[in-house]
């Protein structure tokens, strides 16, 4: 950086070039259908749910966080997040397109103009990936992509993607992991 000015600021979000490693590799991508999903292939999907319960109520603070965007089509499509959260002991996040549809609190909002998260499992649930998202979640130490787009940014910073409908794939997963861990 060179400044040619009296006065220079610069900004850095905390941590955020622990992923390195993982952007200096491109995602290795793997096609299934949802008839797959119930296979033993998604047990390290499974995993990575189950490795990290967690209660704490700040998201900040949070292992796990299920965070869902403008792919989440409106406030009620939260609800199956808020569920999925309650099974796994997470907390819910959302990209700054649903905060300004006003279907979560800015509170929840996670990226540059709301918070920055270091869960050891996020999960992005219909967010596209936008710069300014993907700054806000950059620390997390797995990502888990759920969008409709396969050409979503998202992808480009996830450990494991996932295309297809959230409607479909969400309620799916979380069926697979009260299984495991015998919740009905």
């Amino acid at each position: 950086m060179v400044s040619e000015g009296e006065c220079a600021v610069m900004t850095v979000i905390g941590r955020g070039g622990s992923r390195s490693e993982r952007e200096s590799k491109p995602p290795e991508i793997t096609k299934k259908t949802l008839a797959g999903l119930e296979s033993s292939s998604w047990n390290p999907v499974v995993d990575a749910f189950l490795a990290a319960p967690d209660e704490k109520q700040d998201i900040t603070e949070a292992s796990i966080i299920i965070a869902g965007g403008r792919g989440m089509g409106g406030a009620e499509g939260f609800e199956m997040l808020e569920s999925l959260a309650c099974v796994v002991g997470g907390r819910v996040g959302a990209s700054r397109s649903a905060v300004d549809e006003e279907w979560r609190p800015h509170s929840d909002q996670i990226g540059q103009t709301g918070k920055t998260v270091v869960p050891r499992l996020y999960v992005a649930c219909g967010i596209s990936g936008a710069v300014q998202h993907l700054a806000g979640m950059s620390g997390a130490a797995t990502v888990i992509a759920i969008n409709s787009d396969a050409d979503a940014p998202i992808f480009s910073a996830s450990d494991y993607g996932i295309v297809g409908d959230v409607a479909d794939i969400v309620p799916r997963l979380e069926g697979l992991i009260r299984e495991r861990i015998g919740k009905k």
